[in-house]
């Protein structure tokens, strides 16, 4: 499998056209991907609705595992879990769909969600351990 979902951020930018923001894990020969997804209207009156990919960023590392646009329609925040090598990385979001990588930086591995606090002037990382056993 080439991508797996893995965090949906919803957001309209314009009147005409909705967007969705999907953060999907690369591969071992690709780097994970933040896709702007764009609904375009059918080409005939009754015909349906098309979903196409309409930019896409490899900035926020290998496993893009969060997005979150608590801070306006403008500011995307991603997190990626990778556990060696974990990062944050904040995106502009353009009106055309584009997304940009405006700061990047390290974080503990493994961060899987974000939140803001302090009347959104700061941001604290959730992240999750697993321990294995082996059991007889």
């Amino acid at each position: 499998m080439k991508n797996v979902f893995v965090a949906l951020a919803v957001c309209s930018l314009q009147v005409s056209a909705d967007r969705l923001l999907l953060a999907s894990y690369g591969n071992g020969s690709s780097a994970g991907a933040i896709q702007t997804l764009e609904f375009l209207p059918g080409a005939y009156h009754n015909a349906s609705r098309k979903l196409e990919v309409v930019h896409e960023n490899h900035d926020c590392g290998p496993l893009p595992t969060w997005l979150d646009m608590s801070l306006g329609a403008e500011r995307l925040f991603c997190l990626d879990e990778s556990f060696a090598d974990a990062s944050f990385t904040t995106l502009s979001v353009e009106s055309d769909g584009n997304v940009n990588k405006t700061f990047g930086g390290k974080a503990f591995g493994g961060a899987v969600s974000l939140a803001t606090y302090n009347n959104k002037t700061a941001l604290a990382l959730a992240h999750v351990r697993i321990r294995c056993q082996n059991r007889k």
